[in-house]
């Protein structure tokens, strides 16, 4: 607090009795509330609306602030007891009769009340209210805001929403003027910019019931399914609208009658609102705050343990949901146990690289590829990864958003002294051992690339991750050059620049070999996907399909026609009509035995559910995880290994010691590890063997 004993309102305008405006009101939504730790003692949010060494400004008001000696960052309210500390405790900054005594007793006080949830009080984080001796020395700063309409008349409600700051309050209210009138509309447009998470296939935005029952500050209406989804997304469709030049500001797709959910896609707001919500973005991460985003409520340390220990059961759980092999199970197990302290300090060294990160990727694609902030403050709150099964299949996943399912360069800014490797062509050597009689693709795999070939590859685009064998140096075929050289030569590509356009290249080609193996049909193959599944973004579709039309063909105005002519082309590969062709037989045989035995003596059957197209995923995932397993076990078991990440074809680990040596000893142990896999998978499917091996995804400078 200032020395001197002048009222901050004084000089400012402001009569003192302008300050019996900005009273909290009487009634306000309930949060808990947060208390975190702190070297000086218990942290505290400021006890009193009128302690405050800033004037009180509406947010609508063109006047701006003076300088601040304290940052006010975010706000809350506590509980759901209504308790006004009215005029007795104004700050001595205001009442200067007050002795250093009653000051400290009126302020221990107030902190009883807030820290036993007696009391609805608006602060920030980071007011430190007691020394070391546990006296209260002084009330931080916060400036408290009414909405003032734009005819004059105040709102009975404080209007900051939850867990946000002034600045991006200031950017609602600045350019977004309808929907700052109304309180619902901006928790939903919040909810939207900071805590909904995009699917990450499709990129959109979740619009569900238990979203809006906490917009609407009554979770009670997601239990009786009165939440009213659509009513709420039309509503504020039409609200930005109004504020915006954007017809429409946003999509609502997936709405269909009796389901009480629906999603949101291409949401587009002012520039300045955008800034505001990446800033927010950013900031909320940095600092590692404890904001509960998803209940818009403040975390006490034990929720957060609670919801530990809710999401390690439910992933626990997904091991009786399926017939779980007892080798598999212990796999499990064994990853959800590694020590939490290991990924804690990991994700704590790499916070900064992280929002640099994604703050780049999200300019990079001109704010159009997936926010990656909301995933990142979860997993500051819980940085160990929890593995699951999947609801079909035995492959283990992350549980929830999780460190295994960034992408590759985020990754290796938490896991930057790791070897990261993965299988090479994983499934297509899976396929040429267990499929038959594919003795081109298994010559394909198994003969290292000469010089020229070589020489060719590297010129056609950036150079991959390179597989490497127990020498660590020879160079093996590459499945992605192998297609996109094809293509290159069977259509014009007169427009196809290896160097510039590979990588997005590949990135179809990915799509469509896992199609391949997981059971797409071949219409849909031949147009490299389909917009119309669940899981694709059509507009996503739609542009890599005139991507490729543009690259390969020219310029056409019909992509998904002239798409399937690229199809086509691939279908003329030989390795690739050859796989096509035992995939339809396996299918078939599916189809005429009601099902398939798996590699660890599983039935997979099919039903009204599950079509064979299922059926054969499954027995290919099922396939991968039996020969990545002993390299799972080889490195838990192993004292002079730290274990990263499970990745469904690949793992992280490095050494106990950081030394070349060290590494060098770590990767050939992953890579003996995985040729036991293969030689008792094609041993138990009698079989040729599976011609893979581990591939350095990042790290490779420390086999030097």
């Amino acid at each position: 607090m200032h020395d001197d004993h002048r009222s901050p309102l004084s000089d400012t305008g402001h009569s003192t009795e302008d300050v019996s405006r900005w009273q909290l009101p009487a009634s306000l939504p309930p949060a808990n509330l947060h208390r975190p730790a702190s070297n000086t003692g218990s942290e505290l949010l400021n006890p009193d609306p009128e302690d405050t060494s800033h004037p009180v400004i509406p947010v609508s008001t063109t006047r701006t602030s003076p300088p601040s000696s304290t940052k006010t960052r975010y706000a809350t309210h506590s509980s759901n007891e209504s308790c006004s500390l009215g005029r007795a405790y104004t700050p001595h900054g205001i009442s200067t009769w007050h002795t250093e005594r009653t000051k400290h007793k009126r302020a221990r006080r107030a902190l009883a009340e807030v820290q036993e949830g007696r009391s609805r009080l608006m602060a920030t984080f980071g007011a430190e209210f007691l020394d070391e001796t546990g006296c209260a020395t002084s009330v931080e700063v916060v400036r408290l805001w009414r909405y003032r309409s734009r005819h004059g008349d105040e709102k009975g409600r404080l209007t900051i929403p939850n867990l946000i700051s002034e600045d991006l309050y200031r950017a609602i209210d600045s350019h977004l003027p309808h929907v700052a009138r109304d309180e619902t509309l901006r928790r939903a447009l919040v909810y939207l910019g900071l805590v909904a998470r995009p699917d990450d296939r499709s990129g959109y935005l979740p619009f569900h019931q238990q979203a809006v029952a906490h917009i609407r500050q009554a979770p009670s209406l997601a239990s009786r399914g009165e939440a009213k989804v659509y009513q709420l997304a039309c509503r504020l469709q039409g609200t930005l609208r109004e504020d915006t030049d954007a017809d429409p500001p946003f999509e609502i797709v997936s709405h269909r009658k009796g389901r009480n959910c629906t999603q949101i896609r291409d949401l587009s707001l002012p520039a300045p609102v955008e800034r505001a919500f990446e800033a927010e973005c950013a900031e909320v991460f940095i600092q590692g705050d404890k904001a509960n985003l998803q209940k818009w409520t403040l975390d006490h340390p034990r929720h957060r343990s609670d919801r530990r220990k809710d999401t390690r059961q439910k992933a626990d759980r997904t091991t009786h949901h399926r017939d779980v092999p007892v080798r598999v199970q212990q796999l499990q197990q064994r990853l959800n146990q590694l020590p939490k302290q290991r990924f804690t300090r990991l994700v704590k060294r790499a916070k900064s690289e992280l929002a640099r990160l994604a703050r780049q990727r999200k300019s990079s694609t001109d704010g159009r590829g997936i926010p990656y902030q909301s995933q990142l403050r979860t997993i500051a709150d819980r940085p160990k990864p929890l593995y699951k099964f999947t609801s079909r299949t035995l492959r283990l996943t992350p549980a929830g958003p999780s460190l295994a399912s960034l992408p590759t360069e985020m990754r290796q800014a938490v896991f930057d002294d790791y070897l990261e490797v993965d299988m090479s062509s994983a499934h297509l050597a899976l396929a040429a051992s267990s499929w038959g009689d594919l003795e081109n693709l298994r010559d394909f795999l198994s003969s290292p690339a000469d010089t020229a070939s070589l020489d060719a590859r590297q010129s056609q685009g950036p150079q991959q991750p390179q597989s490497v064998n127990a020498d660590w140096k020879s160079i093996d075929r590459d499945w992605w050059h192998e297609l996109t050289g094809w293509l290159s030569r069977e259509l014009p590509a007169h427009r196809y620049n290896p160097e510039q356009d590979f990588e997005q290249v590949k990135s179809v080609l990915k799509g469509f070999t896992y199609g391949l193996f997981f059971g797409m049909r071949k219409q849909n193959l031949r147009t490299l996907g389909t917009p119309y599944a669940d899981s694709t973004d059509r507009a996503e579709y739609l542009e890599s399909a005139r991507m490729m039309v543009r690259l390969f063909l020219g310029n056409r105005s019909e992509p998904k026609k002239a798409v399937s002519k690229i199809g086509e082309a691939l279908f003329r590969h030989p390795l690739v009509g050859q796989l096509l062709q035992k995939r339809e037989e396996i299918l078939s045989r599916i189809d005429t035995q009601g099902g398939i035995e798996d590699c660890f003596g599983r039935r997979i059957e099919t039903s009204d559910e599950r079509d064979a197209k299922s059926v054969l995923a499954e027995h290919m995932q099922n396939a991968e995880l039996r020969v990545m397993l002993p390299v799972g076990e080889a490195v838990l078991e192993d004292d002079e290994l730290r274990f990263g990440l499970w990745q469904h074809d690949g793992v992280t680990i490095k050494p106990k010691r950081h030394k070349s040596r060290k590494y060098r000893n770590t990767y050939e142990k992953a890579c003996e590890a995985l040729q036991k896999g293969c030689s008792a998978l094609s041993a138990q499917l009698e079989g040729p063997p599976i011609e893979t091996d581990l591939t350095v995804d990042y790290g490779s400078e420390f086999l030097e």
